[in-house]
């Protein structure tokens, strides 16, 4: 690491719950790094499945609550010691690099970094989200900061507890009304396997009920974020160069804007 201008501390942050089935991946990738300076430290939320014990095999720091996952975000951020904060999810895998760039994106005065992402995917539906998410990784709508140095994080009061979803853009917004962000073009794979539809659109439904407190503090991001107009971010060009998976795309993204519908609907009944 003799480039690097200092080697601050990374704290990892991954909020789990039942997570076994992809956590070992994620956390080898971690242990693969060649950045040493790093910490890792989990979120869980009380699992009883074999997550706990993975977390420990590969020497994360284990912190438990009971709340929701964007609560366990914050959370997990009050027990690191870093001076830099990376937000993972437990499905992701990172280069052997990452860190290390992410970390010479920081020295040369950025406050954030935006890291790309991929989904690895397998089978027809898998393919479709694989393309979706590399026709649409450039999108300014659709950007995502997840590395931040600490004291922004706190300056800003870290994620909002009251979403379920749609925190990672909202976080992204507010760090970039009054920090500087820089972006690597070194991505990570965010998800990987078959794309289980079903399992997605029920989430999406879940999401949906945050789209109105998310709509009221970003009126005019939400509709590239959430609704149809979000199709108009894609690379067509890129997508046209495979017409299935285009259809493929479609058809998803239809069922999640609908699903998203409805469960915005409902939550304003509440």
């Amino acid at each position: 690491m003799s480039d690097l201008k200092y080697f601050p501390m990374v704290s990892v942050i991954i909020p789990t719950l039942n997570s076994e089935k992809e956590l070992s991946l994620c956390l080898k990738s971690l242990k693969n790094q060649s950045y040493d300076n790093i910490e890792i430290i989990i979120a869980d939320g009380y699992s009883t499945d074999r997550t706990v014990d993975i977390g420990v095999q590969y020497g994360a720091k284990i912190y438990q609550k009971k709340c929701s996952f964007t609560q366990r975000r914050n959370y997990g951020a009050t027990k690191a010691n870093g001076d830099i904060y990376y937000h993972m999810d437990s499905d992701m895998i990172l280069p052997k690099n990452l860190i290390k760039t992410a970390v010479k994106k920081i020295n040369t005065g950025y406050d954030g970094v935006i890291i790309p992402q991929r989904f690895a995917g397998k089978g027809f539906f898998g393919k479709c989200k694989e393309l979706e998410i590399i026709s649409s990784t450039d999108s300014p709508a659709l950007k995502i900061c997840r590395f931040m140095k600490k004291k922004v994080f706190f300056k800003i009061n870290g994620y909002d507890e009251q979403l379920e979803a749609g925190e990672d853009w909202d976080i992204t917004q507010r760090i970039e009304n009054k920090y500087n962000l820089g972006k690597i073009h070194t991505y990570i794979i965010h998800g990987w396997g078959s794309y289980n539809i079903s399992k997605w659109i029920r989430k999406c439904y879940k999401y949906g009920k945050s789209i109105y407190r998310y709509k009221k503090k970003h009126p005019t991001l939400t509709k590239y974020q959430w609704g149809p107009a979000r199709l108009i971010s894609f690379n067509w060009r890129l997508l046209l160069k495979y017409p299935h998976y285009a259809l493929g795309i479609l058809f998803i993204k239809n069922l999640e804007f609908i699903s998203g519908l409805l469960g915005s609907l409902n939550s304003r009944r509440v």
